[in-house]
């Protein structure tokens, strides 16, 4: 199944993709919807950050387009994972990726520790985060992610949340004590999310979300 995809707003770093319209394909910027020509046709998911796009097809493949950690790609070039990828999510200025065999890979700016490598370092091309690799710490698979603001998270298939990059406004959901940032994987633990089995984490630039199985929803920041 084929599908158009449709852009605009703000395009001086080539973030809306290669628009079919060359007067709005030149301009800086477009207000109204234009039709992107992409070489993919069976797209499964697209996201965005600050300045660039990041596509999921049906299979597996990744592209992206736009500037970010300082590369710019005017025309949607494909990311290489070891296996195909499930699940894709864009933060301001990084992005995280969920691979069949359940490896987590980020890229992008590394600071505030959002990459999850233990430390601040910038990565232009996908690397995986050896933390969800490491059988000392993980007891069961990754099966989504999530990304927003300088802030990254992860389930895992037995319920566990674990989320790392900027915490100023508490949004690791540890209170301050947790420090301004985190460059490493954390468990999320609070007292009201013992019984709970979450569904889905949202992460916002100051404050995240957590849906649960049951439809309950959960909010933390300062």
């Amino acid at each position: 199944m084929s599908s158009s995809l449709f852009a605009c707003g703000e395009n001086w770093a080539s973030q809306l993709g290669p628009l079919e319209d060359a007067e709005r394909r030149e301009a800086s910027e477009t207000w109204r919807p234009s039709k992107v020509s992409l070489s993919f046709t069976k797209k499964k998911s697209i996201r965005s950050g600050r300045h660039f796009s990041v596509a999921l097809t049906l299979t597996g493949n990744v592209y992206m387009w736009g500037v970010m950690a300082g590369v710019r790609l005017e025309n949607p070039s494909i990311l290489r994972f070891g296996d195909p990828v499930v699940c894709i999510a864009a933060g301001d200025k990084h992005a995280i990726a969920l691979t069949r065999s359940g490896n987590v890979y980020t890229w992008g700016h590394g600071s505030l520790g959002r990459l999850g490598h233990g430390n601040m370092k910038t990565v232009v091309r996908p690397h995986k985060v050896t933390y969800f690799a490491s059988e000392v710490n993980m007891s069961s698979v990754v099966v989504s992610v999530a990304a927003g603001g300088a802030n990254t998270s992860a389930i895992t298939s037995r319920g566990d949340v674990f989320i790392w990059g900027w915490n100023r406004y508490s949004q690791l959901g540890m209170g301050l004590r947790g420090g301004q940032c985190s460059a490493t994987p954390r468990q999320l633990r609070h007292a009201s999310l013992n019984d709970v089995i979450p569904a889905k984490i949202v992460l916002s630039d100051q404050h995240s979300a957590l849906v649960t199985k049951k439809g309950q929803l959960y909010t933390w920041f300062v």
